[in-house]
């Protein structure tokens, strides 16, 4: 795996067979996420003028392998976890599959961004700064909203676990 790398919630490579509670592995996973999406708000918010050419770079490099590594641990290590907890829940089922179509969205989503963010660090010529912001809020918003779902069904997860459930 590739190692999602610093600056961005840690090193999060090999958390599919990390020893620990999953739930909490989860959140590290979360945290890396959220500080990507915090670092492209910041990018959004400097353009068209105050935007660094070093740090579209580093982004932009950060983005495909930081996703393919949480969608890796979710779907091989969370996933089956709720399948195990609820089986044959048709509204847990769903939601799985819900997620697991997001995760392939954003991985979609996350190449062109990262494409784009590569054309500023690189001095290429870009997109309008305009585009190139909408591009980034639909992105990062799109994975906030995501990672809130997920909170919200792996606490109905953990209650379970930690009552005693299935």
């Amino acid at each position: 795996m590739a190692r999602i790398g610093t600056g961005y919630g840690g090193d999060t490579e090999r958390l599919a067979s990390a020893p620990g509670d999953p739930l909490i592995l989860l959140r590290t996973v979360h945290a890396a996420k959220l500080a990507l999406c915090d670092r492209l708000e910041a990018i959004a918010d400097g353009l068209p003028a105050d935007v660094s050419g070093s740090e579209c770079e580093a982004v932009a490099r950060a983005v495909v392998p930081l996703l393919e590594n949480a969608h890796r641990f979710e779907e091989s290590v969370v996933f089956p976890l709720c399948e195990r907890l609820y089986p044959g829940s048709l509204a847990v089922a769903g939601s799985l599959e819900r997620l697991a179509g997001e995760h392939r969205e954003d991985a979609s989503y996350g190449e062109e961004v990262a494409e784009a963010l590569l054309q500023v660090g690189e001095a290429r010529p870009m997109p309008g700064a305009e585009a190139l912001g909408f591009m980034l809020r639909g992105f990062f918003g799109s994975l906030r909203r995501h990672i809130a779902f997920e909170q919200d069904f792996v606490a109905m997860i953990a209650e379970t676990a930690r009552l005693g459930g299935r």
